[in-house]
């Protein structure tokens, strides 16, 4: 892009992707991107060299070009130690690596761009794929966040990956997805909704009727979600139910008739009737 020209249309379409990532900040590579797909190459080309993009970076990419033609060993070397400390940046954000982002992060070096611009480029060309390391890490622990506040099957695969992208560019941070979860939670709970906007996990607050449902249905807690019928039954409300009248709703189930505590229940029920005529 520091070239004066750009004579064919394969060299032009190695800029592609960075115009398509970079065009929303600069009007002037908008305009070059439409001119490219409109197939108006010398145009497209022109735009791109008065953008302020190509501009405020022509000092350095000319500095770069120099040395390329110049010392070409100098150049290599110092381009090689770039795309080295790229990939090490980006691979410790769990970005894998692949021959389509080593080839942003040469483009990158020649054109003098900052470390914040070849991330925007690598997002928005949709070639980071699916992110592991740091952020796969605030992913998995943003995920827990959202079971620990009802959430987290409201949220589709989609939805992650948008987030991992913008927690990768700086477009959002950890504090800002976690609010969104609140907010979600505190919609979907409204009892809890006090509890929930002051950073209290819906698992605290309902952990006494989750307890209360397995002890009496006689099944391990872990399996009483929130996509459990009777659980949100329980919690879904707009007023928090006492306990004793969760154990009531509880025992009203036919799940509990077939439990145990149900046949005890009766058999002393039975018994004490049966004592009381006279009967035993």
């Amino acid at each position: 892009m520091a070239s004066t020209s750009m004579d064919t249309t394969a060299t032009i379409s190695e800029q592609i992707q960075m115009i398509t990532a970079l065009k929303d900040s600069d009007p002037k590579l908008q305009k070059a991107y439409d001119a490219f797909i409109a197939g108006k190459f010398d145009e497209a080309t022109a735009l791109m060299l008065d953008s302020d993009f190509y501009k405020n970076n022509n000092q350095l990419a000319r500095t770069r070009q120099t040395a390329k033609k110049a010392q070409p060993g100098v150049y290599e070397k110092d381009l090689n130690a770039y795309v080295l400390s790229s990939k090490k940046r980006l691979v410790a954000a769990g970005v894998k690596w692949t021959a389509g982002i080593e080839t942003q992060a040469k483009n990158a070096y020649n054109n003098g761009m900052t470390d914040n611009a070849l991330d925007d480029i690598i997002v928005k060309s949709t070639q980071t794929g699916k992110l592991g390391g740091a952020i796969g890490g605030d992913i998995y622990s943003l995920k827990a966040y959202a079971t620990s506040f009802g959430v987290n099957s409201l949220f589709n695969d989609a939805y992650w990956d948008s987030k991992s992208k913008g927690l990768f560019a700086g477009d959002t941070t950890l504090e800002d997805i976690q609010s969104e979860i609140r907010l979600l939670s505190a919609s979907a709970f409204p009892a809890y909704a006090a509890n929930i906007t002051s950073g209290v996990p819906l698992d605290a607050s309902t952990s006494a009727i989750k307890q209360s449902v397995a002890t009496l249905l006689e099944i391990d807690p872990e399996s009483v979600t929130y996509d459990m019928p009777l659980f949100k039954r329980l919690i879904g409300g707009e007023k928090q139910i006492p306990i004793y009248e969760a154990q009531k709703i509880i025992k009203s189930t036919p799940e509990w008739e077939k439990t145990n505590n149900a046949r005890d229940s009766i058999d002393s029920m039975s018994y004490t009737v049966l004592k009381n005529w006279g009967l035993i």
